[in-house]
């Protein structure tokens, strides 16, 4: 079935993360993040169909809050966010546990509501090392900084 498809992906660590998350961070940061993040790509890669569209939504939230870990390693100062994780990892477990009784699976409430807990936490805190909040990696320079390009005049 689906779930045995899925178990044959090399997403182990990504299963055993509600048990081992906070020693795996503790150990081995940044790598056992980075491990985390690069199985989660691969379970995002074989969960597009109807019946795992909640699985995938859910790996792809987890797997952006993965990535802001990486970027804010402060974060991981605070012991309220093993709490979280080992919330979102109890709810990983549970949606392939509801694939494999052959259920779809879409993110329910309990599942969004540590999903926005995560989020709230993870990129709504202001980086620890300064008081303003960190501007998304995305945004622009302001106009005065940017030099403009000389014209190339045809001869």
């Amino acid at each position: 079935g689906l779930v045995s498809q899925l178990l044959q992906l090399d997403v182990s660590e990504l299963l055993d993360a509600e048990l081992d998350f906070e020693k795996g961070i503790r150990n081995e940061f940044p790598d056992y993040l980075e491990r985390l993040s690069e199985q989660a790509d691969l379970l995002l890669q074989h969960t597009h169909s109807q019946a795992m569209l909640g699985l995938h939504e859910y790996t792809s939230q987890l797997k952006e809050s993965y990535e802001v870990l990486l970027d804010k390693p402060a974060l991981l100062q605070s012991d309220y966010i093993f709490e979280i994780y080992q919330k979102a990892h109890q709810q990983l477990i549970q949606l392939f546990d509801a694939l494999a009784a052959g259920q779809r699976v879409g993110v329910v409430k309990q599942h969004q509501s540590i999903l926005e807990e995560l989020k709230l936490y993870t990129q709504y805190i202001p980086d620890l090392s300064n008081d303003l909040p960190q501007q998304d990696s995305t945004s622009f320079e302001p106009i005065s900084n940017i030099e403009p390009e000389p014209e190339v005049v045809a001869t």
